[in-house]
């Protein structure tokens, strides 16, 4: 399966199952076909290297799929590749708001944890997007 594919086809059984934001995660109650095919996708996003808009979207679909212990593992992954500036999940130079793309996810893992170094590299990169990436003239992203 193409990369690409990987990741939209995990983003969108992530997104079937989307719920609003809180400290508590709803346990999905899934057929087993279809946790066994989120395991199977899930699995092979986490085997590959990825972009950092990709781990983002990999972030936010594990959220929203109730894998919260492959989020924190998937969070903690971004903070070893972040860069000084606050960007999360560096591993080659992409857009501005690339970084950001698991914002949300990574900031409920570190709620959920209450782990200070994941909140501390989550405001890192809320520091980044709201005042060091940059910016057009017009002051968008």
């Amino acid at each position: 399966m193409h990369r690409r594919e990987l990741f939209r086809t995990t983003a969108v059984l992530g997104t079937g199952f989307a719920f609003r934001y809180s400290a508590e995660i709803p346990s999905l109650d899934l057929p087993a076909d279809d946790r066994h095919r989120i395991n199977k996708l899930s699995a092979a996003a986490l085997a590959m290297q990825r972009r950092d808009w990709e781990q983002g979207t990999l972030a936010q679909a594990l959220l929203e799929a109730g894998q919260v212990d492959d989020l924190i593992r998937l969070t903690k992954a971004a903070i070893v590749q972040r860069v000084p500036d606050g960007r999360l999940a560096v591993v080659v130079e992409g857009g501005p708001t690339d970084p950001a793309m698991g914002g949300a996810a990574y900031w409920l893992a570190g709620q959920i944890t209450h782990d200070p170094e994941i909140q501390q590299a989550v405001d890192g990169l809320l520091e980044w997007i709201l005042h060091k990436a940059p910016r057009a003239p017009d002051g968008t992203l």
